[in-house]
């Protein structure tokens, strides 16, 4: 709850969290009454601590796939805005993008298991696409990957890393080696009308 104001100036933690630290929590009661001179709060101090910790902004349009990088320490968001950015889980602001290159809205975006790549797909205009960006540079390491007629409207890494497996509004799924950028199997037909979501098992 105060750690945006903390990183800008450690006082913070005895001028903002401990005056405002909810009344039952144990920061509150164990900690106030050993600052007499602090500031007292006399109306509109939370009894809890709020559920929401963050509001993460930037994008300028709506935010349609996120998803946390494997340690937990990274949220990745796709946006119609076109752009994809990654955000720092406990503080939330922003620790990398605008990535750009979608020429359309980003409709899903995941992490890879080792939490390096990113992975994204799109209903790009005319060639619908999916890349994959180092998620420490923001520069693209695989694509775009063409093959989809349609919106890309869900993407996923396998386990191991060495696949990508995507769905579309073109009623297919197809499954990519992330190395060379190439279909490991004819395109998966049967569904009748478009395919939301995709995922791997865990022994993938």
């Amino acid at each position: 709850a105060f750690g945006h104001a903390i990183t800008e100036s450690v006082l913070h933690i005895y001028l903002s969290a401990l005056p405002f630290a909810p009344k039952i929590s144990v920061l509150a009661q164990h900690y106030l009454p050993q600052f007499s001179q602090n500031m007292l709060i006399q109306t509109g101090k939370e009894a809890e601590w709020p559920v929401l910790q963050h509001v993460l902004e930037g994008h300028t349009g709506y935010i349609r796939s996120v998803a946390f990088s494997p340690d937990g320490k990274h949220i990745v968001s796709g946006s119609d805005d076109k752009t994809i950015r990654v955000w720092d889980a406990e503080t939330g602001t922003a620790k990398l993008g605008p990535l750009e290159g979608h020429t359309d809205c980003i409709n899903s975006v995941a992490f890879s298991p080792d939490g390096k790549q990113i992975v994204s797909g799109s209903h790009d205009e005319t060639i619908r696409t999916i890349r994959v960006w180092d998620a420490a540079t923001g520069t693209v390491t695989l694509g775009p990957l063409e093959g989809h007629t349609e919106w890309v409207s869900s993407v996923a890494f396998s386990p191991d890393g060495k696949h990508i497996v995507s769905g579309s509004y073109d009623k297919t799924i197809r499954v990519w080696d992330t190395e060379t950028g190439t279909m490991t199997l004819d395109p998966l037909e049967g569904h009748t009308d478009y395919i939301s979501s995709v995922a791997f098992p865990p022994h993938g």
